[in-house]
């Protein structure tokens, strides 16, 4: 009688416990659903195409602007500007006129700084986002490993004094090894059960900077100067585009597979879904390493500015 008790005592005790085991991750709807960090004005509406990749410098050519700082003006759709700037220095034109073309030059250099930055913010932006709902469930997992490795240690002191009491107040010993086998079963399989921890929430990106990364077309969210940048071998070794070297390079690192219908890749690259810790992690490591390569457009219109300001 006195086992049973202490059997339905234990019993009770996991039923109490149950409704603790998994708290919900504490996050704002905001960082999960939504498009917070897409910027709410149409680029193409106010962006400048870039002038087509082989358009002819020969001015710029003739007074030996180099090929990377022709190239440059041709992602910003600068070219003309370029040309104008160079055929000015060849005509000798008077100082006030070379300044105001260097000026113009230099005005549509910092439009494309505004478009690196205003993409770098997105970037960062979406990175924030998932490293929070990353961190949330990491918490809530904790907390879920916690509670159940407490849950199991009670259970198996409780089943340990139960089995001690009643090895002396009972002279059956029946009741005592089922108290602590039974006690002890039940606190060895909560402790197993911390090992499935695993913690899941809905997290969407209708708007996916990644996804056009990845799909290679339209790109809403990419002014066309920093896509331009990003797509152009010449920007990068001449064999393959930096989009090409970042997509080869998160697929080294195991973030995603050719595998048809992977279910990986289409949670990174489409619309969202049930994302765990790792997957979240995953997502803000590879914008992360976005932004950073974006960043890198700054190298190249620093080296076009020096190069028509220092002449």
């Amino acid at each position: 009688m006195t086992g049973r008790m202490t059997l339905a005592r234990l019993a009770l005790l996991l039923s109490a416990s149950g409704c603790v085991l998994g708290p919900s991750p504490q996050v704002a709807t905001l960082s999960t659903h939504g498009d917070y960090c897409a910027t709410q004005h149409p680029i193409a509406d106010v962006d400048a195409p870039p002038d087509a990749e082989l358009a002819p410098a020969p001015e710029a050519n003739k007074r030996g602007f180099s090929p990377r700082a022709i190239d440059t003006a041709r992602a910003i759709g600068a070219v003309k500007l370029l040309e104008r700037l160079a055929k000015g220095e060849s005509d000798k034109l008077v100082e006030e006129d070379i300044i105001d073309l260097r000026a113009q030059l230099i005005d549509a250099i910092q439009m494309a700084q505004l478009d690196l930055a205003s993409t770098s913010a997105e970037l960062e932006c979406e990175q924030e986002r998932a490293t929070q709902v990353a961190a949330a469930l990491r918490t809530a997992e904790a907390q879920q490993t916690r509670n159940i490795t407490t849950d199991s240690l009670i259970v198996t002191a409780a089943a340990a004094i139960g089995a001690g009491l009643l090895s002396i107040t009972d002279k059956d010993p029946t009741p005592s090894a089922i108290v602590g086998i039974g006690g002890g079963g039940l606190g060895g399989g909560l402790g197993l059960a911390t090992l499935a921890v695993h913690r899941t929430l809905e997290f969407t990106h209708k708007r996916n900077v990644l996804g056009e990364l990845w799909a290679g077309q339209s790109h809403p969210d990419f002014p066309q100067s920093v896509w331009t940048y990003l797509t152009r071998k010449e920007f990068s070794d001449g064999e393959r585009a930096r989009r090409d070297w970042l997509l080869a390079a998160w697929k080294d690192a195991e973030r995603f597979t050719d595998k048809p219908n992977d279910p990986q890749r289409t949670l990174l690259f489409g619309n969202g879904g049930r994302y765990d810790a790792d997957g979240l992690e995953d997502r803000a490591a590879m914008l992360d390493e976005l932004e950073a390569t974006v960043s890198l457009m700054n190298h190249e219109l620093q080296h076009l500015a020096t190069e028509a300001s220092q002449r």
